[in-house]
């Protein structure tokens, strides 16, 4: 048997997509590390960790109210530089 562990950085909007069509209906469960300025929209575009639309507060509430995954802190923000 294998485990694994499937974890998803930052709050990217398109994560609720993969909790609703794949991980709720199969009972797998994961964990979201959210950059919360990403989230409540107070980065500038360079310091942004993608360019997909992030997960909104009532989004985060779904994911939440479904019991079966993880929400933690990923950081204020996230920086994307090579050094980093």
């Amino acid at each position: 048997m294998t485990n694994l562990i499937f974890s998803f950085d930052d709050g990217r909007k398109d994560n609720l997509e993969v909790v609703l069509e794949i991980l709720a209906p199969n009972n797998i469960p994961a964990t979201f590390n959210l950059t919360t300025d990403y989230i409540s929209n107070n980065l500038e575009e360079k310091e942004q960790p993608c360019k997909n639309e992030a997960l909104s507060i009532g989004d985060i509430y779904k994911i939440k109210d479904l019991n079966m995954f993880e929400v933690a802190g990923h950081g204020k923000t996230h920086s994307n530089e090579f050094q980093n």
